[in-house]
């Protein structure tokens, strides 16, 4: 990593901004990150920022860490977040900034019936995506380098908050079911490859529009009963609830292209890689 760069992270006690952090701290670079409420204690060269809702905050931290790269982890999906974002925008054309915002594949959910590829603009029609369909649409008219980010379901753990795997698997091991909509297709791969991807956009500042995901896809339910058998747990407390036929899977291209087998992964290679962290091992069925 360039040992120039100066990169702020926002929304830092995230689950995919505390592994960055972790990534970043680790090289030469300048790391930045913001937390609202969160104690996390973070590596001793990471400078913190403690945000307020207060869009003159962002000014001010901007003005004092001087950014290469902003990255933007926030979920904020209000009126709020949505001026943030275009706060950040005229930050990043004034500080000439490379900005990354992490979008979702859910701001593609008003297309029905099509593959989900990286050409298509944004079209929302839950809350979430219409949230997410607006904030992209502010970059596709932004004068700035930028990079969007959309990908449907990462996997993983992280030491200061429970993810999706962690939930269910405590679940399972207390011998409850967990219920589970049906007809919710996605293509998931670890959080840590996508870190690793991030850090190549990062590296190599890549523009446009960047889908992560397996190379297959699955459904919710059956992804679910099969990360139950790989670790041990009877897959019939897997139960099926409502439909909601919902296709979340953001086709890949981009990044295969240029970084190669590198992210060419399959959902089997994604839960094999679930049983090899060390603090979901711990819940396993022996």
């Amino acid at each position: 990593m360039n040992s120039e760069k100066r990169i702020l992270i926002l929304g830092a006690s995230s689950w995919l901004g505390y592994l960055l952090v972790q990534q970043l701290a680790a090289t030469h670079v300048k790391v930045a990150g913001t937390i609202f409420k969160s104690t996390i204690i973070f590596p001793s060269n990471v400078k913190i920022f403690r945000a307020k809702n207060d869009l003159k905050e962002y000014d001010i931290m901007v003005q004092e860490f001087k950014p290469t790269v902003i990255v933007n982890f926030l979920r904020g999906e209000d009126d709020y977040g949505f001026e943030l974002h275009k706060r950040i925008i005229k930050l990043a054309k004034s500080n000439n900034s490379y900005y990354i915002y992490a979008s979702s594949v859910l701001a593609l959910d008003g297309y029905k019936n099509i593959e989900l590829v990286e050409s298509l603009e944004a079209k929302g029609v839950s809350p979430y995506g219409i949230f997410k369909a607006n904030c992209e649409k502010e970059l596709y008219k932004a004068p700035i380098s930028w990079c969007i980010l959309r990908f449907a379901s990462v996997q993983g753990y992280v030491p200061h908050k429970k993810t999706r795997n962690q939930l269910f698997l405590e679940k399972l091991a207390k011998n409850e079911e967990v219920l589970v909509d049906r007809g919710i297709l996605q293509n998931r791969i670890l959080a840590s490859l996508l870190i690793d991807g991030i850090l190549d956009l990062i590296q190599d500042k890549i523009t446009g529009i960047i889908h992560f995901g397996a190379q297959d896809n699955s459904e919710e339910y059956h992804f679910l009963q099969q990360q139950a058998a790989y670790f041990g747990f009877n897959k019939a407390l897997v139960k099926s609830s409502a439909p909601r036929n919902i296709n979340l899977v953001a086709v890949p291209d981009k990044i295969l292209a240029r970084y190669g087998n590198k992210y060419k992964v399959t959902e089997k290679e994604t839960l094999q890689g679930l049983l090899e962290i060390e603090e979901l091992k711990t819940i396993k069925k022996s």
